[in-house]
């Protein structure tokens, strides 16, 4: 039986965690290095991500961003964001509650941060497991995680298009002649 959220197999799931695993490492200092790398990846991969900062400059150098407090704290909020959400692949009432809770904080941004970065993410995520750990494309453990990322992007396209139902401006109907009518 798959995920109702995600669509994942066990199967699936165990290879998103190994994965996970791997990227991450097993200190304080590998996580820290993790998110460090994918941020920059995403800065140089995913179209006018930099741009999407103010509480520091994106189009800085690398070795001026690794130094800047407030890049180091993001990358640590991608990075603890995504591994809160893995460790809810086991509860999917819970999972769908963080992943929702997530898509909203980025859709709901003035200007909104929705599927034109989502879907690059998801789109080129192979790329960055190639090069972090040496998967090729067609590695189970990478295709989990392609999946994965595709159904992320199925709930930033419903969270936008359920803001933009709300958003709309009423259609103004025909007054009626009387009350009656």
């Amino acid at each position: 039986m798959s995920c109702p959220v995600t669509g994942l197999t066990a199967e699936e799931k165990q290879h998103l965690e190994t994965a996970w695993k791997k990227m991450i490492g097993t200190t304080p200092k590998e996580f820290k290095t993790a998110g460090i790398t994918l941020v920059l990846w995403m800065f140089d991969n995913v179209p006018n991500m930099r741009m999407r900062f103010t509480k520091f400059d994106a189009k800085n150098s690398r070795t001026t961003l690794i130094a800047d407090e407030m890049f180091l704290a993001h990358t640590q909020t991608v990075i603890l964001a995504l591994d809160s959400v893995l460790k809810l692949l086991d509860n999917p009432p819970k999972l769908q509650q963080k992943i929702t809770t997530i898509v909203k904080a980025h859709v709901g941004q003035n200007p909104p941060i929705g599927s034109e970065y989502f879907d690059p993410f998801a789109d080129k995520f192979h790329m960055f497991m190639e090069a972090a750990l040496g998967l090729p494309e067609d590695d189970p453990e990478v295709q989990a995680w392609v999946k994965f990322l595709r159904a992320l992007c199925q709930v930033v396209k419903a969270e936008e298009a359920e803001l933009a139902k709300h958003h709309q401006p009423k259609k103004q109907r025909p007054r009626k002649c009387c009350s009656i009518l």
